[in-house]
């Protein structure tokens, strides 16, 4: 149940609230006619409760995997301020570390450690010699 749905439904509550208080004030309804009328409104809260509950756990849900995207880029936006494209390598910019493979970082934001191979450096993972 959607919302503005939820909304109409609760709209209607109130509505058949208003118009049975003032039936009940003129004295001019059953009995059996009130009975009814507060199990139909009882109904729409209900639904609108749970609707309303169901709406809150989706929020709840979006707003976790807003923070989850929040907390990657914020890594994302750290890690490359961290390191140093030199040489079609990285390198941590203070400690020097490294080298590190361009191709993983580039695609994949992951440090793959480069291997000294006879001078050259060389990635085992793509296989790859910078």
């Amino acid at each position: 149940m959607s919302i503005s749905t939820t909304l109409a439904g609760l709209k209607t509550a109130s509505e058949l609230t208003v118009r049975l208080r003032e039936a009940l004030k003129s004295r001019d309804v059953k009995l059996d006619e009130v009975a009814a009328r507060i199990i139909e409104v009882q109904d729409l809260i209900s639904d609108g409760r749970t609707a309303l509950i169901d709406a809150q756990e989706e929020l709840l849900t979006a707003n976790r995997e807003n923070q989850k995207l929040k907390d990657e880029l914020k890594q994302e936006r750290t890690l490359k301020a961290d390191y140093l494209f030199r040489e079609n390598m990285y390198w941590h910019r203070e400690t020097n570390e490294g080298p590190f493979c361009s191709t993983c970082f580039d695609s994949d934001r992951k440090l793959v450690r480069l291997t000294d191979f006879d001078g050259s450096f060389y990635c085992v993972l793509h296989k790859q010699s910078f």
